[in-house]
């Protein structure tokens, strides 16, 4: 098993930061005259970066010269709003840019969440930037929770990203499932990079078992979901099953040993074994969905010649082994009910 690094960790600073009003002013140009992109440089405007303690009020006076830019993402501003509640937003080369009329090229999302939040943010602000730069701002890639994580020092960083996303996915549809009726569409999940870390962060150095386990599931049957082998045997064990019986249960999956048509080990064997290996999508959440099944049928001695999932469906519950002295046998023949 490969070392893991050491995170180092901090604490935000609870106290908020004070806002400088004569820092706010240099930032604000001067609008009454508005010179247009492609004609030069205004005379005696020049770009300037000072870093200075936004307000809510100041924030909502830089909004309000937001003239160009694309719509807001609630969702991108609510992350923001997260961070900042949790007092773990870090201030970087990120923050607000105007142009030399005074509108604003980037920022809004992190100036929206200052406003709904409340609370006063530290952050860099430039002025006097071209307004034909507002063209290449923000066209790069977001950086994802596996990199993330590398910058963290974690080897197998986007085997626990991808674990750690399924396991926050099954938690999260779990939680709303109890609050409304209906279908929980999985696309309305969000987990910030910060987030997927920290939990990652708290489940280590265990969450290496579970993504070794997964990893010898894929190596052993070539259509399998590394994920979510990792992230179903987790959730098994999390519920209060015993290894023992988890082990067991993982044997059998993994190597098909003394099974027969009536164990669901089988089934599951058999829809991995025919998958294809190179099916993209949601294939990690349906699999995930197929072992938790499969093993609350081994829980209850249930046999099972079909699998199937819908994306509409909620994820089973797992189930748990309650008799110490549990041993799985097949189903005799008056209890036997296929599926």
């Amino acid at each position: 098993m490969a070392a893991t690094k050491a995170r180092k960790t901090t604490t935000a600073a609870t106290a908020e930061p004070a806002a400088d009003d004569a820092l706010f002013a240099a930032t604000t140009p001067d609008r009454d005259s508005v010179v247009k992109e492609g004609t030069g440089r205004p005379p005696g405007v020049e770009e300037k970066t000072v870093k200075i303690a936004i307000t809510p009020e100041i924030a909502e006076e830089y909004l309000s010269h937001n003239t160009h830019n694309r719509a807001l993402t609630p969702s991108k501003v609510d992350r923001h709003v997260r961070t900042i509640q949790r007092n773990e937003w870090m201030t970087t080369h990120q923050g607000v840019a105007l142009d030399w009329n005074g509108n604003l090229l980037d920022g809004q999302h992190r100036l929206r969440a200052i406003v709904e939040s409340g609370r006063t943010v530290t952050m860099y602000v430039t002025t006097g930037m071209d307004p034909a730069t507002f063209a290449v701002i923000d066209t790069g890639k977001n950086r994802s929770a596996t990199d993330a994580l590398h910058v963290e020092g974690y080897g197998s960083a986007s085997k626990l990203s991808a674990v750690g996303r399924l396991i926050a996915l099954y938690e999260w549809q779990a939680k709303v499932a109890t609050q409304r009726t209906g279908p929980v569409p999985l696309k309305a999940f969000r987990q910030e990079n910060s987030e997927r870390v920290a939990m990652i962060d708290n489940l280590m150095p265990k969450l290496l078992d579970y993504v070794h386990m997964g990893t010898s599931v894929r190596s052993a049957i070539r259509g399998a979901s590394a994920s979510a082998g990792a992230a179903a045997m987790y959730l098994i064990e999390k519920a209060g099953n015993d290894t023992k019986y988890t082990h067991d249960f993982y044997h059998f999956v993994l190597t098909g040993e003394n099974l027969d048509g009536r164990h669901p080990a089988t089934a599951l064997r058999s829809y991995l074994i025919r998958k294809d290996p190179g099916s993209k999508g949601a294939v990690a959440w349906h699999e995930l969905a197929l072992w938790i099944m499969v093993w609350n049928d081994y829980v209850h001695m249930r046999p099972r010649r079909v699998l199937q999932f819908r994306a509409d469906m909620l994820m089973p519950k797992v189930e748990v082994i309650e008799d110490a002295a549990f041993e799985w046998h097949p189903p005799t023949e008056t209890t036997r009910k296929y599926r």
